[in-house]
C-alpha cells in the first residue's frame, strides 16, 4: 500500500504551495535556487526570459552572469504567473 501523498496538482498554485514556497527561499537567491524550491516547476531559462521580456519580478540585480531576485518581488511575480 502506498502511503498517501497530496497530488501536486491540488497543490500548485494554492496557498498552502505558496507558502511553502516562501518558508523555502532565502531573502534574495538566484534562478537555479528559486527553480529547485519550486521543484523543478519553472526552469532558471524560463525565468531569463521572462526577464528579458520585461515581465519577470520587478526587483532583481545581477553580480556577474548571475541574476538574483528578492523573495517579496518574486513572491509577488509567482503567484500572478501561477494563477493564470
Amino acid at each position: 500500500m502506498r502511503p498517501y501523498r497530496t497530488p501536486i496538482s491540488n497543490l500548485y498554485g494554492t496557498d498552502r504551495f505558496f507558502d511553502a514556497l516562501e518558508k523555502e527561499l532565502p531573502p534574495v537567491f538566484t534562478r537555479d535556487v528559486a527553480s529547485r524550491c519550486m521543484g523543478g516547476l519553472l526552469s532558471p531559462k524560463s525565468m531569463s526570459n521572462a526577464d528579458a521580456m520585461g515581465i519577470g519580478p520587478s526587483i532583481r540585480v545581477r553580480i556577474g552572469k548571475k541574476v538574483a531576485y528578492e523573495r517579496a518581488s518574486f513572491m509577488t511575480w509567482i503567484r500572478q504567473k501561477l494563477s493564470t
